[in-house]
């Protein structure tokens, strides 16, 4: 019945690829969310624009443990949106399962220097604390 609406509904070319993403998303099948949503992003849908979107595309990527697509879609929030905590923190946590410790350094600092309440992960991000 989504698939029937998502096909039939006119209202942009990224909708159908976004209606689905987000019933896969409720429905916690998040590689299919994921595969939905890069559908859109390949048409060149921003899921930074709306907060919902890129928290649905961030959660289902941390879901399935894509940590670059993390990275990627937290930086682009970042370029839209300014900065933001969060997104920081985000992009440090997805280069820090990728491997990449002195970027996630840079972004851990630059969470906690917008909010130290992130001050508690130090020890992950830090060797010398």
């Amino acid at each position: 019945v989504v698939k029937d609406y998502a096909a039939r509904v006119t209202y942009e070319e990224s909708f159908p690829y976004i209606t689905l993403g987000h019933f896969y998303f409720v429905a916690e099948k998040y590689a299919d969310a994921i595969a939905e949503y890069e559908k859109a992003r390949a048409i060149g849908y921003k899921f930074s624009e709306l907060e919902l979107d890129y928290n649905r595309y961030r959660y289902a990527a941390q879901e399935i443990g894509d940590y670059q697509r993390i990275v990627d879609v937290a930086t682009e929030f970042l370029e839209i949106k300014g900065p933001n905590a969060d997104a920081y923190f985000s992009v440090a946590v997805g280069y820090f399962n990728l491997g990449n410790s002195e970027q996630a350094t840079k972004f851990f600092l630059r969470a906690v220097a917008l909010d130290p309440a992130y001050e508690v992960h130090r020890s992950s991000f830090l060797s010398d604390s």
